[in-house]
């Protein structure tokens, strides 16, 4: 198992911090699957920028999720 990175502790403990107001709970498909996803919220001029910060990952997304062991590929999963 690999270690947390601290990217990955700092975005945790923003998420926890309660110091930021800029995060959103969004409905989203990933791979095919209904879910959601915690975002960062920003504005660039009069556009809304969302950033996945996490993914919820439901039993049918963790299905199709790589397995140890797994041919892993290139295949690289987005968000539509």
């Amino acid at each position: 198992m690999r270690e947390i990175s601290k990217e990955e502790k700092d975005v945790f403990e923003a998420l926890t911090s309660g110091k930021y107001t800029n995060f959103a709970l969004v409905s989203t498909k990933f791979d095919g699957v209904e879910t959601a996803v915690i975002v960062a919220v920003s504005k660039e001029g009069e556009n809304v920028m969302l950033e996945p910060i996490a993914i919820l990952v439901k039993p049918e997304l963790f299905d199709r999720l790589v397995q140890p062991g797994a041919d892993t590929g290139t295949e690289t999963k987005t968000l539509n």
